[in-house]
């Protein structure tokens, strides 16, 4: 009962971020810039993810057909460990991304408030 709970909720998180990044886009622009940096680092690490698991069956794949060579285990070691470099970098990196894009979006979003707050206070 308790892993369904934890997808239904991982889907609603998931659905609130698509949600939160279509309305930031809208209102603030310069938001487009650090969603689609974030977009191309999940997919560089992605990628990344990927080689890694492809290393990492195809050295057990000779590990199961008894083909297995040095040279495999030095290739699979390689990638799985540029793999992990390339994760941490593109996780950084993200993360500088979202940071940016909060300080910007508070920014922008203070100076909304202040510019509805002046309006409010001349129509009264």
């Amino acid at each position: 009962m308790k892993a369904y709970d934890e997808k239904d909720e991982l889907r609603r998180c998931k659905s609130l971020m698509a949600m939160m990044d279509k309305r930031l886009i809208g209102t603030v622009k310069e938001s487009k810039k650090y969603i689609a940096g974030n977009v191309i680092t999940q997919w560089i690490s992605l990628i990344a993810n990927i080689a890694m698991m492809t290393a990492i069956t195809v050295l057990l794949s000779a590990v199961f057909t008894d083909n297995i060579s040095e040279n495999l285990i030095l290739v699979t070691a390689v990638t799985a460990g540029l793999a992990v470099i390339i994760r941490a970098v593109c996780s950084m990196v993200s993360s500088k991304n979202e940071l940016s894009l909060v300080k910007r979006s508070k920014a922008c979003f203070e100076r909304k408030n202040i510019q509805e707050i002046t309006e409010a206070r001349c129509i009264v």
